[in-house]
């Protein structure tokens, strides 16, 4: 069954690959985003001390077979810095385990005030061939106002008001 619960059924004529995830052990694979302003040594001492930490709970520790190892800096994504760490757990506890650690990642960056970036862009626009490009400042929308003259009155609706 998958995590949904949904059984899969596989021909073997159709089998050409088999991946054992629960057999020994496996490994919990983190890829850990930050944003481009961050230090990035600092936050790889954080991901180690937040591993740490995970290896104390007495709920984890049983699942886990060796300290994290933070393999290093391992991309640059469009709006965040990849950073790759790794933790060797009891087979099939790798998902449970990942689980956990991000958890804890999130209350200490948090805590620390490393940020976690989403996508942005930035738009530039030129307004002629030559000219400087521009870029595109957001604007206050304006100030709503209710219009409240629509709105019904007592004795507007049928049924109400004086007989």
């Amino acid at each position: 069954r998958d995590p949904s619960g949904t059984v899969n059924t596989i021909p073997f004529s159709d089998v050409t690959t088999v991946i054992n995830y629960t057999r020994e052990f496996a490994f919990a694979v983190l890829e850990i985003g930050v944003a481009y302003k961050e230090d990035v040594d600092r936050v790889t001492q954080v991901i180690e001390e937040v591993g740490q930490e995970l290896r104390q709970d007495p709920d984890q520790q049983v699942h886990i077979l060796d300290d994290l190892q933070v393999q290093g800096l391992d991309r640059f994504d469009d709006s965040a810095v990849i950073i790759k760490a790794r933790i060797k757990t009891a087979p099939g506890m790798q998902w449970a385990i990942r689980r956990a650690f991000n958890r804890l990642m999130k209350r200490r960056f948090d805590a620390e005030g490393i940020e976690i970036p989403f996508p942005q862009q930035t738009i530039w626009f030129a307004e002629e061939p030559g000219d400087e490009a521009m870029r595109l400042k957001g604007k206050e929308a304006p100030e709503r106002r209710s219009n409240t003259t629509d709105a019904p009155t007592e004795g507007d609706v049928e049924g109400e008001g004086e007989t």
